[in-house]
């Protein structure tokens, strides 16, 4: 088969909804398939005043470049914009949107393939709600990864949605560095300014707890670098790869997420699945793996005293701590790459 997914802009920095859908790519490259992903680029390089042609150029030449953060296979072919794309579009089987502003343009250009829509979020922060709304309500195959959204989603939708919870490779994503052996008073979190990650919210708490322990050690990644003074801030990873990832994870005893609105959660669960022992805020995406006081400590949305309270508790209760790291470790092993794939092969192939 011929499946094409169409992703909004190439992207040089990790991404974990691109990363889930550069896993299926690679999967479904590896199972046969004539695999595509095309870039529709309309909004890169918006800041610099260079002829039109000269930004397609560039788009189309960082397209190929990218993504030099994830091991995409060789035999996936990679197209910047629906110009180039004009010679695939007719006898593509089956094309999937990844996000919500690639939903109109996969039912304009694509008018023979069959239609998937991965939803990984509610993108508030790309279309309006009322947009939103009419995107699952398409005529698409809907397919989900948490059930927060499956509900979301299906109340707006005269079909219902397929749910496949987002997994991780475990063979990766796995505690290397004994929790014991680890400062215990040290935190990692993720450096991310969008206002739905809740990112000021673990800045103040982190204030409050370098007060309380003086030692505390703090280590970070993103895709940018910090605009504010993060407290005990020891090392921060910019771009980090998947092994930098990993040895973070693996160098602190608790991770953080002050997060408010998101539809999983990639990184505080492979922080868990590396054995940190995970404190974040309770917003919706966490219940579909995190459960409070069994595998993670949550505390209310945008409470900085609350989530104080939760990481002292890690800090202060070393079997707390070493129960919430094992439990969490423990409670991940159903979430296994080969059984979603094959339900998403299902979905999209059926």
């Amino acid at each position: 088969m011929k499946i094409c997914f169409v992703l909004p802009r190439y992207t040089r920095r990790p991404i974990g909804g691109y990363k889930i859908v550069y896993e299926y790519a690679n999967r479904l490259c590896n199972s046969g398939n004539k695999v595509y992903l095309l870039f529709l680029n309309d909004n890169v390089f918006l800041e610099y005043k260079v002829p039109r042609i000269l930004k397609s150029v560039c788009s189309n030449i960082m397209t190929q470049i990218e993504p030099r953060w994830f091991p995409l296979n060789k035999s996936i072919s990679k197209i910047s914009g629906l110009y180039n794309a004009k010679k695939i579009l007719q006898d593509v089987d089956v094309c999937i949107a990844t996000g919500a502003e690639t939903v109109a343009v996969c039912k304009k250009a694509f008018p023979l393939a069959s239609k998937c829509y991965l939803i990984q979020g509610f993108e508030t922060w790309v279309l309006s709600e009322k947009e939103l709304f009419e995107t699952f309500n398409a005529g698409f195959k809907n397919i989900v990864v948490s059930s927060w959204l499956e509900k979301l989603v299906d109340a707006h939708s005269d079909e219902k949605s397929i749910l496949i919870k987002n997994p991780i490779d475990l063979t990766v994503y796995r505690p290397i560095v004994p929790l014991q052996k680890r400062n215990k008073h040290s935190i990692g979190l993720l450096y991310h300014s969008g206002k739905h990650k809740g990112l000021k919210y673990s800045i103040a708490a982190l204030g409050k707890l370098k007060e309380l322990y003086p030692d505390l050690e703090v280590y970070m990644f993103g895709t940018s670098e910090p605009k504010e003074e993060v407290p005990g801030l020891v090392k921060f990873v910019k771009d980090a790869s998947q092994k930098e990832t990993v040895e973070l994870y693996n160098k602190v005893s608790v991770f953080m997420c002050s997060a408010i609105n998101e539809g999983y959660g990639l990184t505080a669960m492979e922080a868990m699945a590396c054995g940190a022992a995970v404190a974040s805020s309770d917003y919706e995406g966490i219940h579909e793996y995190g459960i409070n006081g069994v595998n993670c400590l949550l505390s209310p949305l945008r409470d900085v005293n609350a989530m104080v309270t939760n990481v002292s508790k890690l800090f202060e209760d070393d079997d707390l701590r070493y129960l919430i790291s094992d439990q969490g470790v423990s409670s991940l092993k159903e979430y296994d790459w080969e059984v979603a794939f094959k339900k998403f092969k299902n979905a999209i192939c059926g």
